[in-house]
Parts: structure tokens; sequence; C-alpha cells
């Protein structure tokens, strides 16, 4: 299935491949001065690599151009439905918005949540929304979640890809996902696509192993919440925090092997606003165990952070700026000179830079 922002080209059946072999290089191969991305894997009975499927960004690729040069390799094309550059730069980019090809995708709303993607021998799962029913819309409940996950029957021989670019949300949401995976007999790899902050870092340490982009992050600290009323209203939810607290540190300690004092220390943060973790130290700490190649800058500046109260890397903030003023200059000087439209525009972006 192509990801969102991108036309696929499948060479070769994943089927016909060695499980946990696939290896996706970022902007390993060039055609006509365009970058596309290579999917390598293993076939079965053999040792060697070979390429399975190449990945092309719709920002630098038309669906005719990733089409021809698909078909000169024999191979299978699938076009991206629908491209978020034709939103404007200062629209709400916090979710998907695409069409899942050969996968199955659920709605709430007007807004895409998550996809889950059963193409290929291996099923994959996007969180790239907020955890529970978002405060700004949307979100990931966790019954939707688990229904989805629980009707394809995994078995202990199966195994589930989930990919994850979320601001966090509701703690006992992300809590109920944990747990459910966690009881997963199948093997459960996480993947952060771009950021896994707050209840979004909860769900990746459910997985058996956790792979993180180089230029991905992981955001964690304390529950927090906001209470209206007398004293002791606020000492009841204080203790209630607490509790919660003490379950998010469980399962940092699970995973990583560190003391609970230390994982305190990271969830306090220096300003008491939590720790942000690149995905190198994310490896030291044992939140993770890969780093892989980088990720386009878009997946980290795919949400504005900020509106949730997080203090923000700098890393996550220029890529977010960056994009939002490159497309903002380029559209206004085609619509200047005679007129573009905002797909235009984008698909300019980068041969402009």
């Amino acid at each position: 299935m192509p990801f969102p922002e991108e036309h696929a080209c499948r060479l070769a059946d994943p089927a016909t491949m060695q499980p946990n072999s696939f290896r996706r290089v970022n902007g390993d191969r060039e055609s006509d001065g365009k970058k596309f991305d290579v999917i390598y894997a293993k076939k079965k009975g053999e040792d060697a690599m070979v390429e399975q499927a190449y990945r092309y960004p719709d920002s630098t690729w038309t669906a005719d151009a990733a089409r021809s040069h698909c078909n000169s390799h024999d191979g299978s094309f699938e076009e991206s439905s629908e491209s978020s550059e034709d939103q404007d730069p200062e629209e709400d980019t916090s979710t998907v918005n695409k069409q899942s090809m050969t996968g199955k995708i659920h709605q709430a709303g007007s807004r895409q949540w998550f996809m889950l993607s059963t193409d290929g021998n291996i099923p994959e799962i996007f969180i790239y929304d907020e955890i529970g029913r978002g405060f700004f819309g949307g979100g990931v409940p966790a019954e939707d979640f688990i229904g989805k996950v629980k009707a394809l029957n995994l078995k202990a021989s199966d195994e589930l890809l989930v990919r994850i670019n979320s601001p966090g949300g509701d703690f006992f949401d992300g809590n109920a996902i944990y747990n459910y995976l966690r009881s997963l007999k199948a093997k459960v790899t996480a993947r952060v696509d771009g950021v896994a902050a707050s209840a979004a870092s909860m769900i990746a340490m459910a997985a058996d192993r956790i792979e993180m982009p180089e230029n991905s992050f992981l955001f964690l600290h304390h529950p927090l919440t906001y209470t209206i009323g007398n004293a002791t209203k606020h000492r009841q939810v204080a203790a209630d925090l607490e509790k919660m607290s003490e379950a998010a540190i469980g399962m940092y300690e699970r995973r990583s092997g560190l003391s609970r004092a230390k994982i305190n220390q990271i969830l306090d943060g220096p300003d008491n606003l939590g720790t942000w973790l690149t995905a190198l130290e994310s490896v030291d700490y044992g939140f993770a165990d890969i780093v892989d190649e980088p990720v386009r800058a878009a997946a980290l500046a795919r949400f504005d952070l900020s509106a949730y109260g997080f203090p923000i890397p700098e890393a996550v903030a220029k890529a977010r700026e960056s994009d939002i003023s490159d497309r903002r200059a380029i559209l206004t000087k085609l619509r200047d000179a005679g007129g573009a439209s905002k797909a235009g525009a984008n698909a300019t972006r980068n041969t402009a830079k």
C-alpha cells in the first residue's frame, strides 16, 4: 500500500520475500533529477537483497511520471489518491488526510485518523492522530483501534507493524491500547515515523521491537490534566495523577530496564515539563532498539505541537517552520506570475530550494 503523500510501485510480491528482511532506504535512487525511495528484501531461500518496491514522494513526482517509471521496470503501480499539498500552509495538518489504496481506512467524522493495511504478508496499522477522541476533533479511540486489530485474528506466528506519528492524547485510551498490544501473541513492531509523544510513546513501549528513524523523537512526561473545583477536588485529581504516573513509569521501566527513579527524572524533565529524546538517546536509554535512515522533514512537521502545551525541540520547530515558509513563498510567487493552484505551488517546492 502506498503510504501518505507518495505513489508506490511493487516490483515483487511481498509474500515471496523473507519476513523481517524488508529495509527501506530513503532517496536511494534518482530518475530525471527526482529522487525516490527503494524497499529492499530477501527472496525466500536466497541471501541477496533485491528491490521489492519503489516509493515516489508526490510532492516531486506526478502520478503520470511515477506510473511511467514503474511501468518501465515492469512494476505494479498504485497512485496516491490525494495529496495534503492541497492544504493551505496554515490549515491543520495533524492528520494523514489520505485514502488507503489497497488497505482499509476507518474515519471519524470528516477526519481520517488511522489506516489498517492488509496488503502484503505483514499487516500495518498507522496511528497518525491524537490518542483517544481528540480535543481538536478526530482521534484514535481505544475501542475502535482494538476492534480493527482483533478482526485480523493474529496468531503467534503472525506479525503486526504499528506505525506512529502522534502528539499523544488520552492516557486511558493509550493505556488500553498498550495493554491490548502487550496481550497479543503475535510479534509486534512499532516504528516511530515522526513523533511519538505522550500517550503515543506509551503505545510504542508495548512492542517487541521499536524502530526509530534517525530524525524521529519520543516525548515522555508525567500525565497532566485541567481541573475546576475546590481544594478537595484538586487534591483528589492530584492523587489520581500520581497513580497514573506510577502506571506510566511501570511501562517505561519494563521496556528499558532503567530504575524507577531515573524514569521519574526523565518524565520530570529540566522544567518539570517532560523530556524530548532523539532516536539515539531513545536507544541508549532502552526505549528503542534500532536507529534507521532519516525520514523527510515533513513527517516531523505534521503536528503543531505547541497547541498541546509541549516544549518543542528546535529540530521539530524548524522542520515545521521551514515546510510552511517554503510553501507560502512559492505559492505567492506562482500566483503573482499568473495564478497557480496550491498543489502546483507545492509540487515546485523542492526544485525552488
